[in-house]
């Protein structure tokens, strides 16, 4: 074989591994072309690599973070809403005797009860009316704000909102002049979200579950993935 046919496969060789292997770049630039997926994840808390936090589930298990953006909220069983008391919510973790204490900010807590739908607009203003009572089921509670003058739902907006007060037996949420008992007076269970209580870093590892929602990028269910929890985080005691 000539000098000339070895410099002519050594040049072949190169041409083909650039269509074979892509550049750092091209690599780089695929990554951003990769679609971010908004997902839904819940699983119990752990400990991720170096400071962050991870969700582990059956399948898998997730890194996530979160920014400026990320609301976070601690979501509990409303019968535990007794346990507020002198600035401080103190229960203890399901099945065990570690009690988790937070310290409530100061100032009014605003209610909002989201109905779940514009069907229910009528018969929930009706007996609201009637009965003075607003069932507690889609509660959300923002701690740390201003007095509201309050809502009615409307088929435009089917939420009430007011100012809750704990302090009360049983509980009310007062919108304009009116008090309405807020409770489960008919029996049952239900859960309300609480803001402005904890942050992302308040989640304890093997302690919180929690469901982050958010988006991916790209990666396979059975892999460890990467969480960005640009919407929001519900945390609750296992």
């Amino acid at each position: 074989m000539t000098r000339f046919h070895t410099r002519l496969i050594a040049v072949l060789l190169v041409l083909l591994s650039s269509f074979v292997s892509p550049s750092h770049a091209q690599q780089a630039a695929e990554k951003k072309r990769t679609p971010i997926e908004k997902t839904s994840v819940s699983g119990l808390v752990v400990p991720g690599s170096e400071t962050n936090l991870a969700l582990r589930t059956r399948a898998a298990q997730f890194e996530f973070e979160w920014n400026a953006r990320t609301r976070v909220a601690l979501k509990m069983n409303t019968r535990l809403l007794r346990r507020l008391k002198g600035g401080k919510l103190s229960f203890n973790v399901h099945l065990s005797t570690q009690v988790l204490t937070y310290q409530v900010p100061k100032g009014p807590i605003t209610g909002i009860v989201v109905l779940r739908g514009r069907r229910q607009v009528d018969k929930a203003l009706e007996t609201a009316r009637r009965e003075k009572w607003i069932p507690e089921r889609g509660l959300r509670l923002e701690f740390g704000q201003s007095v509201v003058e309050g809502h009615l739902p409307t088929p435009d907006d089917p939420r009430f909102i007011g100012t809750w007060n704990p302090a009360t037996t049983p509980r009310t949420l007062r919108i304009g002049a009116t008090a309405y008992e807020i409770s489960l007076k008919r029996g049952g269970q239900t859960t309300a979200l609480l803001y402005g209580l904890i942050t992302a870093a308040d989640c304890r590892p093997f302690v919180n579950r929690a469901t982050v929602i958010g988006s991916r990028r790209g990666e396979q269910a059975t892999a460890l993935g990467r969480l960005l929890a640009d919407h929001e985080i519900r945390v609750t005691s296992r």
